[in-house]
Parts: structure tokens; sequence; C-alpha cells
């Protein structure tokens, strides 16, 4: 299993280079931070749990920023594909 430090690297990276990417094509960076978050996100997930299915795919591909992030922080400490989907965006309820 992957530490939670590769995981947090992975995370950093996507934002960072989804940041890059957008300023670069003069684009907004929250359509492009959320799109590398969840694809990062998808790839975990599917290290961690195995095949991803459509309806994970579409569910990742529709969630905020920050519901991303709530997520991805849960990835490396749950035991299932589910417990990562009831981590709750801190502060909303």
């Amino acid at each position: 299993m992957a530490s939670k430090n590769h995981y947090m690297y992975d995370k950093g990276y996507a934002v960072g280079y989804a940041q890059g990417v957008a300023e670069a094509r003069g684009e907004e960076p929250p359509a492009w931070v959320a799109k590398s978050i969840a694809e990062v996100l998808e790839e975990q997930l599917r290290l961690r749990f195995g095949t991803v299915s459509k309806e994970t795919r579409l569910r990742l591909g529709s969630a905020s920023i920050e519901q991303l992030d709530a997520w991805f922080d849960a990835v490396p400490s749950v035991r299932s594909l589910e417990a990562v989907f009831s981590s709750k965006v801190p502060g909303k309820h």
C-alpha cells in the first residue's frame, strides 16, 4: 500500500500542474484543478480498491474541488470505496 505522503505528493502535483496549464491557456484554474484532482483520485481509488465504476467516475467528474479534496484526503485511511464517499467537506454537513 502506498504511503500517505505518496498520495499527498500526487495531489499537490495534480493541483500545481492543473493551475499551470490553465494559466498558460488563459482559462479559469478551478475547472482544470477539479479535473486534475478527479483524474488522480480515480487512479488512487483504482490502485487501492480495484476497478472504478462508470458511476464513480461520473461522481468524481461532477464534484466540487472541496469535495474532491475531502475524498482524496480519505483514501489512505479508509477500508472501502464507500467509506471514501462518506467523507464530507470539513465545515459542511
